[in-house]
C-alpha cells in the first residue's frame, strides 16, 4: 500500500530512508492508523499492479516507490525551490537526549539533502557540530557532547 506524508508532519524514516512530506511510502503496515494525522492512504494495491495507479502518480524508470511523488508536486517543488528559502526547523522534541542535556537541533533543508545542527542556548545558540550533520548522525554526536561532559 503507498502512504503520502502529509505537510506540517515532519519528516518519516522507515527503513533507513527519510520521508519529508509530500513522499509517498510503499508499506505494508497501516499507517494511516499507525501514526494519526501523519499519512492518507494513495493506492491500495500491489506494487507489480503499477498500472492502476493514478496517472497523476510519477513512478521512477527503476520503480524505485520509496520517493513518489505527482507530477503537480514535482512541478510546483521545482519552482518553489527557486523562489522561496526554506528556514532551519527546531527538531528537538525528536531528540529526547538534547532536550535531556539542553540544546537545540535545527533541521535544514538544502538542495543536497536534509542537513542538522547541534546548538547551544547558552551560548546564543552556537553551532556545536564543527560540520553539518545527517539525521543518522545527530545522535551519535549528542552523545559524544554528553560524554565529553561527564570527564
Amino acid at each position: 500500500m503507498f502512504y503520502r506524508l502529509l505537510p506540517k508532519t515532519g519528516s518519516h524514516i522507515q527503513n533507513g530512508k527519510e520521508y519529508k512530506a509530500g513522499d509517498i511510502v510503499d508499506s505494508e503496515m497501516d499507517l494511516v492508523t499507525k501514526f494519526a494525522g501523519k499519512f492518507e492512504k494513495v493506492y491500495d494495491g500491489d506494487v507489480e499492479d503499477t498500472g492502476a495507479i493514478s496517472p497523476n502518480i510519477v513512478v521512477p524508470a527503476d520503480e524505485d516507490s520509496d520517493n513518489v511523488r505527482t507530477k503537480s508536486e514535482t512541478s510546483s517543488s521545482k519552482k518553489s525551490k527557486k523562489k522561496t528559502k526554506k528556514a532551519d526547523v527546531d527538531v528537538t522534541s525528536d531528540y529526547p537526549t538534547a532536550e535531556d542535556i539542553g540544546v537545540v537541533v535545527m533541521k535544514k533543508t538544502k538542495p543536497n539533502g536534509v542537513w542538522f545542527n547541534v546548538l547551544d542556548p547558552d551560548d546564543d545558540n552556537a553551532k556545536m557540530n564543527p560540520k553539518l550533520l545527517r539525521a543518522d548522525a545527530v545522535v551519535a554526536f549528542i552523545e559524544s557532547i554528553t560524554e565529553e561532559d561527564e570527564d
